[in-house]
């Protein structure tokens, strides 16, 4: 009897054992759970789709297509090849940063970069259209509204909605910032879309034929930090003038030319250093511009313009004094780089940093 029950209570303790490691089984361990992903995650997540760059730079390149044919048909004298824009539509870089997700709002800074090469020819053939340089237009158009320009890239803040779904995958701008950027950008371009042989009173023409008889004056580019220019060469010195502006009859045969100038007084590694210099102060002074609010920028612009103005005709009058052409080269680029540095501790002053 008494082996019995002690058998029986080993039974038992088996069966419950058994039980245990059965339930236990039955339920995964913690640690191979998936942690819960929060709300905001997922939508921060959907704001980053990849697929929605791709959309952007498609509606983008629709509202240059669009515009442009558009161009094309009211131009009167159908000079605008609607295609080559189209085909500059295509070579533009676009760029999405500072995603942020709020209240199923994804919100996004764009950034469409213009190669140089499509704003020279466009600035190349504007006198044709009569139009501004592109620079300058894009400047006028984002004036007044949300958009930025630094010289190469046009900037907006973009809101849309994105549905996730694989089935129904769109993205749904809230906001007319993207038609508004197509539109800029084909304003600006549109001196780029002129035609390789355009008929002027008549006669055929290739562009650039009808860009030499063109009697349309240059607009002036507005002149901002961004677009500082490298050192100009000082102007001739006066006998040098007289010497260019001489018949040839009168100037001394060669034999007869007096022995060569001695050396300047600035070595060239002392105008290569100044070089270097300026280049520097071109840098800090862009940096300087960009760290500035853009609605304080545009405040600053006719400012800028009339400052620049200013310090290259001072700095012409100093590079007057060098007694030869590295001299003068020399006096131009201190005179550059101590205005410069001037104007920098000035814009400092509106900084956002």
């Amino acid at each position: 009897m008494f082996q019995f029950a002690k058998s029986g209570r080993k039974i038992v303790k088996g069966v419950s054992l058994l039980g245990a490691v059965a339930v236990l089984g039955a339920c995964p361990a913690d640690t191979d759970r998936e942690p819960p992903v929060s709300k905001e995650v997922r939508e921060l997540a959907d704001c980053r789709h990849p697929a929605v760059l791709p959309d952007i730079r498609e509606n983008l390149r629709q509202t240059i297509r669009r515009e442009a044919q558009r161009a094309a048909e009211q131009d009167k004298r159908r000079f605008i090849d609607a295609d080559k824009i189209a085909a500059a539509a295509d070579r533009l870089q676009v760029r999405m940063q500072s995603v942020r997700a709020d209240a199923k709002l994804c919100t996004a800074q764009i950034n469409v970069i213009i190669p140089q090469a499509l704003l020279d020819t466009a600035e190349r053939y504007a006198p044709i259209l009569e139009n501004m340089s592109p620079a300058e237009i894009i400047l006028n158009r984002t004036a007044n509204n949300n958009l930025r320009f630094d010289g190469q890239a046009v900037m907006a803040q973009l809101d849309y909605r994105v549905n996730p779904d694989p089935q129904h995958f769109a993205v749904n701008y809230s906001d007319g910032n993207l038609s508004l950027l197509g539109n800029v950008i084909t304003a600006a371009l549109l001196s780029y879309g002129v035609k390789d042989m355009i008929v002027v009173n008549g006669k055929p023409l290739s562009r650039d034929a009808a860009l030499r008889n063109a009697e349309v004056p240059r607009a002036q580019t507005v002149i901002r930090p961004d677009e500082v220019e490298t050192l100009t060469p000082p102007p001739p010195r006066p006998e040098e003038s007289q010497r260019q502006l001489a018949p040839p009859e009168t100037q001394a045969p060669a034999a007869e030319t007096a022995e060569a100038a001695p050396p300047s007084r600035v070595s060239e590694s002392r105008l290569e250093a100044a070089r270097d210099a300026h280049k520097s102060a071109d840098r800090d002074i862009k940096n300087a511009w960009h760290n500035i609010e853009p609605q304080i920028q545009q405040g600053l612009i006719e400012e800028q313009q009339h400052w620049e103005n200013r310090k290259n005709r001072d700095c012409r009058s100093a590079a007057e004094k060098g007694a030869d052409d590295a001299e003068s080269q020399y006096l131009h680029i201190q005179c550059d780089i101590r205005k410069t540095r001037e104007r920098i501790k000035y814009l400092d002053s509106f900084s956002i940093q």
